[in-house]
């Protein structure tokens, strides 16, 4: 959480990589909790903003990298939680304004061929 004087953070969790999650030689010698399983950071981001949430934590705006906005679903999620965001995203995101929709293409006429 953040606010013109300070910031700071509320949650932890360990990200486990997929390679460590499905390494149980790994896992042991670096001494990961069997309960412990994969996540997406998104993933992971999504259950902490819920969590704090429900514990009565104020709606304010989020703010994530591209690494989080990129994720069609993390950004959905968050607009049914009632939140603001500002994301990043790559040139791979497309996106519109509210209430527009994306431009079908019309079919080529068969004239035109």
């Amino acid at each position: 959480m953040a606010c013109e004087a300070a910031s700071l953070p509320v949650q932890w969790k360990l990200y486990l990589p997929k390679e460590w999650a499905d390494d149980p030689a790994r896992r042991e010698k670096a001494g990961v909790p069997e309960a412990l399983e994969f996540a997406t950071k998104p993933t992971i981001a999504l259950q902490q903003l819920e969590h704090l949430l429900g514990q009565g934590a104020p709606r304010h705006c989020v703010l994530a990298d591209a690494g989080y906005g990129v994720d069609t679903a993390f950004r959905e999620r968050l607009s049914e939680l009632g939140l603001r965001y500002v994301v990043g995203v790559t040139g791979s995101v497309t996106v519109w304004p509210p209430g527009a929709s994306p431009y079908r293409r019309r079919p080529p006429s068969p004239a035109g061929m």
